[in-house]
């Protein structure tokens, strides 16, 4: 490569539902130098039920090159089709680099640049160096022991020819290395998500928004759980602590949609708690989401980076959260342990998974104590953006490729 031409990336996303990769990889598709480098954005289609953040990606100006075939449901002829079609595009674009993030563009769109660096190598050609990004994993609580077992398999093996593997957390990357061995330890790289937090500015101006559309009486306190209505988000932890609080003037808002919600509806109905609970669907603004929120809860059974916890800290929002996966990364400050059930950090509550005794506990401790929320979210908001921020993203991203593409490579090499 020589020093006056651009590195080209591909980066592959297997949709544009919301959540943090959507987030993640729009934003480096948008922003990385444009001198240095030029970025192509390949993602497939959402489900019905999720959340679509196409609207961003509009925002950002980024425009995707579309594979239908790329979604979340694995369907072998689909898979396919999918796979053949990203080694056309990988073909066209003959890219320095391709970057792919979530499972199954991981899979599909590494497999495929494999095959591209068997043909780069029979024709002289540039390999491509394929980085992978984990925003969590799929490992634990998602599906059958069989079926985990298969996936870390698949993965040790792409690892092999995987030239760097980028973690989003210390957390998930020793997972990656010590828990489930994908690959070594010199491999993987922690570049921490990062975000545009201009939007922080608006919680004044959006304040009473939600509130005011789904008829909350202004004294109420809000709590609020945002995400997809999924099992491993186990939203109905919070219903079941809340049905053994005392719920005056408590109003908790469900700010999300999927496969659950028809009977996480019929959960809320048996304990009673109608009045209490309120679906809001998919919200686009997140200033008017927590311009409505006095606490986040997040009541997950397994997690990568929560975008929902970091967002909550920029909008100087407390949280209650389970301490599974990347979540503990996130406190501010050393914890200390309230009554032998939750620890206390300077930013938020950290409570076990699926314990609604407890989360309750947490929650209510949290809801009568007005100074410490306020401090909790002062301490949040302080330590946010500079974790956080995009520019410290793009600084850390462009360095791996640059030293990826710089570095001693064979020429067409697929004999990793």
């Amino acid at each position: 490569m020589t020093p006056s031409r651009r590195i080209k990336v591909l980066r592959i996303i297997a949709r544009l539902n919301t959540g943090g990769p959507t987030v993640h990889t729009v934003l480096l598709t948008s922003g990385l130098n444009r001198e240095r480098f030029s970025s192509c954005l390949v993602t497939g289609v959402i489900d019905a039920t999720e959340g679509d953040m196409q609207y961003y990606a509009e925002q950002m100006n980024v425009v995707p090159l579309v594979v239908p075939e790329l979604g979340r449901r694995p369907a072998v002829g689909n898979d396919v089709r999918a796979l053949f079609k990203l080694y056309r595009v990988i073909r066209d674009h003959q890219p320095d680099i391709i970057d792919t993030h979530t499972t199954k563009a991981g899979a599909l769109g590494r497999l495929a640049g494999i095959m591209y660096n068997c043909w780069a190598r029979i024709t002289g050609r540039q390999r491509a160096k394929l980085v992978h990004t984990f925003h969590g994993h799929i490992f634990h609580g998602y599906f059958s022991p069989l079926v985990s077992w298969a996936l870390v398999m698949g993965e040790r093996f792409l690892g092999l020819f995987t030239d760097r593997v980028i973690a989003v957390s210390e957390s998930v990357k020793r997972d990656l290395v010590e828990r489930y061995r994908i690959c070594r330890e010199d491999k993987v790289t922690v570049v921490r998500l990062g975000f545009d937090f201009s939007w922080v500015s608006e919680l004044d101006d959006r304040a009473g928004s939600l509130r005011k559309e789904f008829q909350i009486p202004s004294a109420a306190m809000t709590i609020g759980v945002v995400g997809r209505l999924t099992a491993i988000k186990n939203q109905a932890l919070l219903f079941f602590a809340l049905s053994r609080m005392r719920r005056d003037k408590m109003t908790a808002l469900v700010l999300g949609d999927g496969g659950l919600r028809e009977e996480l509806v019929r959960t809320v109905r048996e304990l009673g708690l109608e009045n209490q609970v309120v679906f809001t669907g998919w919200q686009r603004e997140p200033a008017r989401m927590f311009a409505a929120l006095d606490i986040v809860c997040l009541t997950s059974r397994n997690e990568g980076t929560p975008v929902v916890l970091i967002e909550a800290m920029a909008a100087g929002r407390p949280f209650v959260a389970t301490k599974v996966g990347g979540v503990p990364d996130l406190v501010v400050g050393d914890g200390r342990v309230h009554d032998a059930v939750f620890e206390v950090f300077a930013n938020g509550i950290l409570v076990p998974p699926d314990d609604p005794d407890v989360f309750a506990s947490a929650l209510g401790y949290l809801a009568e104590r007005a100074e410490l929320r306020r401090a909790m979210g002062w301490a949040g908001q302080a330590s946010v953006v500079k974790r956080f921020g995009k520019e410290r993203l793009f600084e850390e991203t462009e360095m791996i490729y640059a030293a990826l593409v710089e570095a001693p490579s064979r020429t067409g090499r697929c004999d990793r």
